[in-house]
């Protein structure tokens, strides 16, 4: 579901076809979401929850964002890409423990407006993939306007009645 400014579970998402004996993804999300594609608005933040668990202990680690065009793999540079300074309380992490890492990504002007498949990859701290994903989304200068809400048909029929009853018209 997606609703105005409010997360959404992220869209289209799936593994990136490598296997991790390092960790799992359970969950995540992305605000603000408005469509599916999620549209990522440049100039502006967006925020990206992560939930994970580990098979080991994970004493530092490390965030790794590409943005796939056309097939291709283009590094996004993070500000910062320290595992550990996303995830409460901090490394070191438990194992089988669940895990949250929230992000807030800057999406910088320059940017082009495309679509694009973003690949977000977690590692400890012996280059070990913790997990991988896939998402597509858009490039935009401005998220898109909302879809107006259509009523089903039944309550279409009790507002009217309700109305009605109260003396108005429909």
């Amino acid at each position: 579901l997606l609703l105005g400014f409010a997360e959404c579970k992220i869209p289209g998402r799936r593994g990136c076809g490598s296997s991790s004996d390092h960790g799992t993804y359970i969950d995540g999300t992305i605000t603000p979401c408005t469509t599916d594609p999620c549209t990522l608005v440049k100039g502006q933040n967006t925020s990206i929850s992560l939930k994970f668990t580990t098979n080991e202990v994970v004493k530092a680690g490390k965030i790794v964002v590409h943005g796939i065009i056309a097939g291709i793999p283009i590094p996004f540079p993070l500000s910062d890409d320290n595992l550990c300074d996303f995830v409460n309380p901090g490394c070191a992490l438990e194992p089988n423990a669940l895990q949250t890492m929230d992000y807030s990504l800057y999406v910088k002007s320059e940017y082009p407006s495309i679509s694009v498949k973003i690949k977000w990859q977690i590692y400890d701290e012996n280059h070990g993939e913790i997990f991988c994903i896939e998402f597509p989304a858009k490039l935009s200068s401005s998220l898109p306007a909302p879809k107006p809400e259509v009523m089903p048909k039944k309550m279409n029929f009790f507002r009217v009645m309700w109305n009605l009853l109260r003396g108005r018209s429909a």
